[in-house]
């Protein structure tokens, strides 16, 4: 199976009530159904802006309104290095978000953390039956 691979490294965004650009990269993986996305924080923190936790809802309503990215359709990955969350969090950390529309409104569903072995083979094919895994 083809799977197309954009990458947008560096992601910029504005933040529209607190006027703050903010940065981060996205790997976007496409099927021929779904899409996965990864975005990842970036590792000089300070310099982000707002964090890719924080920013999820408008990160997301963006990538999904340029490629036509529908909430059922899409895995949404939070990305963050090694050490970037603090000392106590040496490993890089992946967390998998489910949007959904509330009355024409993205906000997100549910999250919880994703392993790199099932992140890898949903960018190896985001039209897996995994994707549907929603527990």
């Amino acid at each position: 199976m083809a799977v197309r691979h954009i990458e947008i490294k560096p992601f910029s965004w504005v933040h529209p009530q607190l006027a703050i650009i903010s940065r981060c990269d996205l790997d976007i993986y496409m099927g021929k159904k779904n899409a996965l996305v990864i975005a990842s924080q970036l590792e000089d923190a300070e310099d982000a802006g707002i964090n890719v936790t924080d920013g999820a809802v408008l990160i997301a309503s963006t990538v999904m309104s340029k490629y036509g990215f529908f909430p059922d359709r899409l895995v949404w990955i939070e990305h963050y290095p090694p050490g970037i969350r603090g000392a106590d969090k040496p490993q890089a950390t992946h967390e998998r978000l489910w949007f959904a529309g509330d009355d024409g409104k993205l906000c997100i569903d549910r999250r919880n953390k994703i392993g790199i072995t099932s992140v890898r083979a949903l960018a190896a094919d985001p039209d897996t039956s995994e994707f549907s895994d929603r527990a």
